[in-house]
């Protein structure tokens, strides 16, 4: 963040100092400034998402608050035996897995005040089923993701637009990382049918780290900064990263094992891991390669999440009259994809700049404010996108709950609630 600050500050210095406007790329049809001259309005509507990210984070607390009441109330109702309560309170359970055992209690408790901490501890290990990092995550993506975009709105070019696309990769990242590990883990990881979450410090260091470092040369590829060798390394480690996800991405899903069961689209799979980037790529090859790999996320997410919900399989399968909570939530996605669809034809049909063209030209395209006459087309772009991420983290968590818990019908474990 400071780094980014450094170098968005010193573009925005020297056009100062110089009264060079073609450093920034501003929309001055609609600039309105406070004390200074910023961009006032464009930097300030990115507080959307800054406010909606808090909101979430509030919901994820409450979630988790839920979940753990829950825990507490059905832990004196479990049949069958029980941890060892010293192994939910040590710090390192590790010395006990060499000893083979456990210290027995020197000061033995009181049977009603030892049953109370047995329920307190059981409460425990039964909350331990549930992460709810993922969703925090989101959260504070949605929030930096606002920090960061005002950063870039401060002054706005083709080299700091990175800073502002850094958080959209990892929510995208972030969405299909969900959809997969899921808040619940209904089985132990020593079974033969239990799926082994995907790690954080994996999903940082072999996806999010090659994006930023891709998308970092992307800029670097259409500015001719970049000379015939370097393009061929930069082309070439490209592929190489993008078929070992693709085919890690195979292993991890057990698509071959799936098409043979009939329990994978892999139709989508190819559709989402091959021909999705591979055609973003080509579109953009020539104009702005930095924004294939924003696009291919957000374009592989939205596959992941139709992979993950079939909602064409429960139309078919539903017979029966839905009932009033299936058809608000229904409309609640059906709404959330109506946000996200206007939020897309904002972007891409009424733009007021255009960092990948000449300062002249970008200038041609500057528009009139629009809404209240302070804010332009950009602008509606902050508030419709936020919004729509806000809604789209509720439809993803509630998708991947509802997948859990038909997994745990499936594989005969009654179900929590």
């Amino acid at each position: 963040m400071v780094g980014a600050f450094q170098f968005v500050f010193a573009n925005w210095d020297t056009m100062i100092q110089e009264g060079d406007r073609d450093n920034c790329y501003y929309n001055d049809f609609c600039y309105r400034v406070a004390n200074h001259d910023i961009p006032f309005n464009l930097m300030i509507s990115n507080l959307t998402y800054i406010v909606h990210g808090l909101i979430l984070v509030v919901w994820v607390l409450i979630l988790e608050a839920k979940v753990n009441l829950r825990c507490k109330s059905r832990a004196a109702n479990v049949q069958g035996s029980r941890l060892p309560e010293h192994i939910l309170s040590c710090p390192e359970t590790n010395i006990h897995h060499l000893e083979g055992g456990i210290p027995k209690p020197e000061n033995p408790m009181e049977t009603e005040e030892r049953k109370k901490e047995e329920n307190i501890f059981f409460a425990k290990a039964m909350k331990k089923r549930y992460c709810f990092s993922i969703g925090y995550a989101f959260s504070w993506g949605l929030v930096f993701e606002g920090l960061f975009s005002t950063l870039y709105h401060f002054c706005p070019s083709r080299f700091t637009f990175q800073f502002d696309s850094a958080f959209m990769f990892i929510i995208a990242g972030l969405t299909v990382l969900l959809l997969y590990n899921g808040i619940e883990q209904n089985r132990c990881p020593s079974s033969g049918n239990a799926k082994h979450p995907v790690g954080a410090s994996n999903f940082f260091l072999f996806f999010i780290v090659p994006l930023f470092i891709f998308n970092y040369f992307g800029v670097l590829f259409n500015s001719d900064s970049l000379n015939k060798v370097m393009q061929g390394f930069f082309f070439a480690f490209l592929i190489i990263w993008w078929l070992v996800m693709f085919f890690w991405a195979f292993l991890k899903l057990d698509i071959r094992g799936k098409i043979c069961s009939h329990k994978c689209n892999a139709g989508l799979f190819l559709f989402g891991g091959l021909l999705v980037p591979w055609g973003i790529f080509m579109c953009y090859l020539f104009s702005d390669l930095a924004q294939v790999f924003l696009f291919a996320c957000i374009a592989c997410s939205v596959v992941a999440i139709l992979a993950k919900a079939r909602p064409w399989k429960k139309c078919a399968c539903e017979s029966a009259r839905p009932k009033t909570k299936d058809i608000l939530q229904r409309l609640f996605i059906l709404f959330t994809l109506i946000i996200l669809v206007a939020a897309l034809v904002v972007f891409k049909a009424l733009p007021t700049t255009n960092k990948t063209s000449s300062p002249e030209n970008s200038r041609d395209q500057n528009e009139e404010c629009v809404i209240f006459g302070f804010f332009d087309w950009h602008d509606l772009w902050h508030f419709l996108s936020s919004y729509a991420l806000l809604m789209g983290a509720f439809v993803i968590m509630f998708i991947s709950s509802k997948a859990e818990e038909a997994n745990t019908h499936g594989n005969g474990i009654a179900p929590e609630g």
